[in-house]
C-alpha cells in the first residue's frame, strides 16, 4: 500500500514550557504575593488588578503611575507602589465589551522556571475571578498551552 505523499511529518520536541489555562504568576519587582493568573490568548496584553490608579506626569511629559496592589491573592492586605514609568496608555476593551484607556507598565513577570520583561496593564479587576491576566504578549515563544492543564508551572503554597 502506498503511504500518503501529504502525512505529518513529527517535529522534535518543543523547548518551550507549557502552561495550563490557569497558573501562579509572579511580579517581584512590585510585590511578593504569588498570584493565581488566567491565561488568556483573547487578550493581547496582560493586566492586573490594581486600586488607588494615579498618575502623575513630570515637567517633559513623562508619565508615572502609583497603585496598589492586594498582598493576598485572596486580597486582604495591600501593598502601594509609587512613581513606576507608564511605557504607554491602550485602549483595551473587555470581555463584556466596554473599554477604557489603561497605563500599562513594564516589569519583570515569572511563571514557573521562566523570569522576563512584560508589559502588563493597570486596571480594577476586583471582581472578577482572577486578579491576572496573561496575554499573548507574554505567551508568545515562551510558553505552549495545554487548555486542559491547570497550574501546570507550580501551585501557591498552602499556609
Amino acid at each position: 500500500m502506498r503511504e500518503a505523499a501529504n502525512q505529518l511529518v513529527p517535529v522534535a520536541e518543543p523547548t518551550m514550557a507549557v502552561v495550563g489555562w490557569r497558573e501562579v504568576a509572579h511580579l517581584p519587582l512590585l510585590t511578593p504575593t504569588l498570584v493565581r493568573a488566567k491565561i488568556d490568548t483573547g487578550a493581547t496584553t496582560s493586566a492586573i488588578h490594581a486600586s488607588g490608579i494615579t498618575i502623575a506626569h513630570r515637567a517633559d511629559g513623562e508619565a508615572f503611575v502609583s497603585f496598589t496592589l492586594p498582598t493576598t491573592d485572596q486580597s486582604d492586605g495591600q501593598e502601594r507602589v509609587s512613581g513606576h514609568p507608564v511605557v504607554a496608555f491602550r485602549f483595551v476593551r473587555s470581555s463584556t465589551g466596554e473599554g477604557e484607556y489603561r497605563p500599562v507598565i513594564r516589569t519583570a513577570l515569572v511563571i514557573g522556571q521562566k523570569s522576563f520583561e512584560a508589559e502588563v496593564s493597570l486596571t480594577e479587576r476586583d471582581r472578577m475571578g482572577y486578579r491576572m491576566l496573561i496575554g499573548r504578549e507574554a505567551l508568545r515563544g515562551r510558553f505552549h498551552i495545554d487548555p486542559e492543564g491547570s497550574f501546570l508551572q507550580g501551585k501557591i503554597p498552602k499556609t
